[in-house]
């Protein structure tokens, strides 16, 4: 669904130049499963940890802070239900949005579409900006793999 006023990018270049100055960011994942209790074998990570060791790395600094705010099972109701303690009280710089998979078998579309654009008016009402995250595409085998 277009949610053009979040859809501009003019907003993230200050963000990296702040990171060029090693200032001390907050980076927000809020999110479902997609960003948490995924188990891997040899250390791997998920993707909000593998983002933010490549943002450290690539701009030379310790300053980024990672607050992963992912919930498995979570729906945009469930985000918007604990979004001022697990959000808006940290006040993050940036917040990525990654929300939609369980959604998808449990709302219709307006009511995501109202909650998605909730979430967007309390994060930008924070001064955080925010990128939007396609969902992690689910596939289903048959049968099921042993893992």
């Amino acid at each position: 669904m277009p949610l053009p006023r979040y859809a501009n990018t003019d907003s993230l270049p200050p963000f990296l130049n702040r990171l060029k100055a090693k200032e001390h960011l907050l980076l927000c994942v809020l999110a479902d499963s997609n960003a948490c209790n995924t188990n891997f074998k040899n250390d791997a990570k998920q993707w909000p940890e593998l983002l933010h060791s490549r943002l450290r790395d690539a701009f030379e600094t310790q300053a980024l802070l990672l607050l992963n705010s992912g919930i498995s099972g979570d729906c945009v109701e469930c985000a918007l239900a604990r979004f001022d303690t697990d959000v808006a009280r940290f006040k993050p710089d940036l917040t990525i949005l990654c929300l939609g998979s369980n959604d998808a078998n449990r709302l219709e579309n307006d009511v995501y579409e109202r909650g998605m654009n909730q979430c967007l008016d309390q994060l930008e009402a924070l001064g955080s900006l925010v990128l939007l995250r396609t969902p992690t595409t689910v596939m289903e085998f048959e049968p099921a793999p042993p893992h």
